[in-house]
């Protein structure tokens, strides 16, 4: 009789394990399930929020091209149009302005006439002058001028004096010179020229030891024999280039 106690005890409490065993699995499964759906909802709320977000975007992107389509557009037209206006008052004011330009060209013709005359007469001048000019002791005969002469520093007429006497009759090719022509010549921007402050000269004879002589003269600053057969010299500091 005890026997068959203990073994009934034995079983019920086997019975109470498999049922306890049986009720914690199953609220596992329930406690689960229920994380799982939250998940679910909270990832498509989300997908939700971002999908209005891009549809807003994308609303907001094309209404600004399309403000910005209708500015270029105005644009444009306002463009067109004052192109437009130009052209026809260019188109009105050709037919007017017609008179009037040939009043300006005539005008032109007379001013560059005279002032082609003032040019001559003032070269006129100038060849005669210097036909007569002399430096401090009197001009040699085997020097000819047809360039500015008065304005020529003394030292570098002596200069131009012994050369003559040295090596033969001396040709004045360039004295003073204006700027424009200085430029059209190619000289320098800073020349002595543009201050009558050089002279440039070719001699009929024989040069040998002329640009030695140049070289040592004390009244010589700058000095060059340039290939075509150019000498020159200058009241600069002493120089060669």
């Amino acid at each position: 009789m005890i026997l068959f106690i203990s073994r009934i005890r034995a079983l019920a409490f086997v019975f109470a394990c498999a049922f306890l065993a049986a009720c914690t699995q199953t609220a596992s499964t329930s406690h689960h399930g229920s994380t799982g759906l939250t998940k679910t909802h909270g990832t498509n709320a989300k997908k939700k929020s971002r999908e209005t977000k891009l549809s807003a975007s994308r609303k907001r992107a094309a209404k600004a091209r399309k403000l910005r389509r209708e500015a270029f557009l105005k644009n444009r037209a306002e463009r067109r149009a004052k192109r437009k206006a130009k052209r026809e008052a260019r188109r009105n004011g050709a037919a007017l302005s017609a008179k009037s330009k040939t009043s300006r060209k005539k005008s032109i013709k007379n001013k560059k006439s005279r002032r082609t005359a003032k040019v001559s007469t003032k070269s006129k001048k100038r060849t005669s002058k210097s036909k007569t000019a002399a430096y401090a002791g009197g001009r040699a005969r085997k020097i000819s001028v047809n360039k500015p002469w008065k304005c020529v520093p003394n030292r570098l007429k002596s200069v131009i004096n012994e050369v003559s006497r040295r090596f033969g009759p001396v040709v004045i090719n360039s004295t003073h010179r204006t700027s424009k022509y200085n430029r059209m010549v190619g000289g320098k921007r800073k020349s002595y020229h543009l201050r009558c402050q050089a002279v440039d000269f070719t001699v009929k004879g024989r040069t040998k030891g002329l640009t030695r002589f140049l070289a040592r003269h004390p009244k010589v600053g700058g000095w060059k024999r340039y290939p075509s057969g150019f000498y020159h010299i200058d009241t600069g500091p002493k120089r060669t280039w």
